[in-house]
């Protein structure tokens, strides 16, 4: 068996929460609640300069910090090359939105159009 799948069952022995992974975490929560504050404002400028520092947020924190706290280099850490991987494509998907800005009208929710008590009920549900 590898050395990073002793050190996985080890932690969860331990039942210790790793301060990577803990920062990892809250830094990501941090990063959809901004997203989502500048989708909603509509501020196209804003998440242009916000994706440009996340950009060269991810790569430091990947390449120099992640690797400083884990001892471990990022072509071993799976874990990591894995949030990469599905960042890369949220930048992908992202930029486009930059480029072509925001829809003018966003749909709202499909329960919400018209009242009668079964969209009530399902809305509630």
């Amino acid at each position: 068996e590898r050395a990073t799948g002793n050190n996985v069952v080890q932690t969860i022995k331990e039942n210790k929460v790793p301060v990577a992974f803990l920062a990892m975490l809250l830094i990501q929560f941090l990063l959809i609640v901004i997203d989502r504050a500048l989708y909603l404002r509509r501020n196209v400028r804003g998440k242009l300069f916000f994706h440009l520092f996340q950009v060269i947020g991810v790569h430091i924190w990947l390449f120099f910090v992640l690797p400083g706290i884990t001892h471990t280099k990022f072509r071993d850490n799976v874990a990591a090359q894995f949030w990469y991987l599905f960042k890369c494509i949220y930048f992908g998907y992202s930029s486009t939105q930059v480029r072509l800005g925001y829809p003018k009208r966003i749909a709202g929710n499909f329960l919400m159009k018209k009242f009668n008590y079964v969209n009530q009920i399902l809305y509630r549900m």
